[in-house]
């Protein structure tokens, strides 16, 4: 049985300063298939992952001290890749600041037969408000940007995060 890594229980997304001491780097294999390029991962200042956190390299950790200083924590990573070569300058991006955005009076419910405790809607609908001078916050395991930092992804050019209106079952409120 394969030794788990001591990571492997943290929670991420939560909207909070983890500990990570003990833990070091934060592992990624790549799978082998035709994006298992060095070259091809080196040009994405934002990578997605296993965790749904978004891993980030100088490039994109100088926009986030800037725009957001304060509001995440960047993690060390290793991603390893097929033929073991091991990229070690991306650092994984814990947002630090937990929201309350979810209208649950719009949101819609799931069918009774469906709906559970732990799965009660079947869209949940959020405000668009984030606290004065945030940038970045997390609910529900989803990333919320604010405008400001919207333009600034595009202004300074960042390349592999989008913040889009909607997440799987979570949808933003018009404004």
């Amino acid at each position: 049985m394969m030794e788990q890594e001591k990571w492997y229980n943290i929670h991420f997304k939560q909207g909070k300063q983890l500990d990570i001491n003990e833990i070091g780097a934060i592992k990624f294999n790549v799978r082998d298939n035709k994006c298992a390029n060095i070259d091809y991962i080196r040009t994405w200042d934002f990578l997605p992952n296993n965790i749904g956190a978004p891993l980030a390299n100088e490039k994109a950790l100088k926009l986030l001290e800037e725009i957001a200083p304060g509001e995440f924590q960047a993690i060390p990573t290793e991603i390893i890749m097929p033929d073991g070569y091991v990229i070690k300058e991306y650092k994984l991006i814990n947002v630090i600041n937990q929201v309350y955005t979810i209208d649950y009076d719009k949101s819609i419910l799931e069918e009774e037969r469906w709906r559970t405790e732990w799965n009660m809607y079947k869209t949940y609908l959020h405000h668009r408000n984030l606290p004065a001078g945030a940038n970045l916050a997390v609910e529900e395991l989803v990333f919320i940007c604010s405008n400001n930092f919207q333009l600034a992804l595009k202004k300074y050019g960042v390349s592999g995060l989008i913040c889009n209106d909607s997440c799987g079952k979570h949808r933003f409120l018009e404004k």
